[in-house]
């Protein structure tokens, strides 16, 4: 399920145009309590995903040079059949994206505490693998990861209001690195939902091939208080 998101399915939350959402947003003055989310769908394509990903799990290699082959297609990349489901099948799942809804999974305490060189560090407690430690530089111009450092900073400006999201603007940012046999995708996200009153903090990761198949997604969304 996660695998499916990541790989096809990020796209739903993204749409990049000129709006901005400052890193001010984040939580500098105290711990505030952010809600876990996840994307949930119906049973039936939850199926069809798992076993789409266990399709890919078992040729991680064919999987990683396919997407490479088609890293420049529009949209979700065209259907195979070592994707381990039927056309239709496939066609329903990238399909199911507007039909994924947010729901909360559980609770952090987030806190951001500012760095002697200006720079942001998140903190979840308890710790989240991905979110917990990450930095933001200085006037956002790259964020640190326990993966990569993305140094690609660009403006979100998400008007899908029938998205699971919701309408959303502010900043991401990217780190992508691909070879024959290794494909590292990482991009996070920062950004207010002006109809909730509320931010959200989305990590996205993709480290695949060389042995290694980690893959998932983390979304928080935490009160703003100005």
């Amino acid at each position: 399920m996660r695998f499916a998101f990541t790989a096809l399915l990020a796209a739903t939350l993204f749409s990049t145009c000129a709006a901005a959402t400052g890193v001010d947003i984040l939580p500098t003055a105290k711990p505030v309590n952010a809600r876990v989310m996840q994307l949930g769908v119906t049973r039936q394509i939850a199926g069809i995903t798992d076993r789409f990903s266990a399709a890919v799990a078992r040729q991680p290699e064919w999987f990683v040079a396919y997407v490479k082959e088609h890293q420049n297609a529009k949209g979700a990349i065209p259907y195979h059949a070592n994707m381990g489901i039927s056309r239709d099948e496939y066609r329903k799942m990238v399909e199911s994206s507007t039909s994924m809804k947010l729901m909360q999974t559980g609770t952090v305490k987030l806190s951001v505490t500012r760095q002697a060189d200006g720079g942001l560090r998140v903190q979840t407690a308890p710790p989240m693998p991905g979110l917990d430690g990450i930095v933001i530089e200085p006037g956002g111009q790259g964020v640190k990861t326990r993966y990569a450092r993305l140094a690609e900073p660009s403006q979100v400006d998400n008007r899908n209001a029938n998205g699971p999201t919701g309408r959303w603007s502010g900043t991401q940012w990217e780190h992508k690195a691909r070879t024959d046999t290794h494909s590292l995708a990482v991009t996070l996200a920062l950004g207010k939902r002006p109809e909730h009153g509320d931010g959200i903090l989305y990590l996205d990761v993709r480290d695949v091939g060389e042995g290694k198949k980690d893959i998932f997604y983390e979304i928080l969304l935490f009160p703003v208080g100005r």
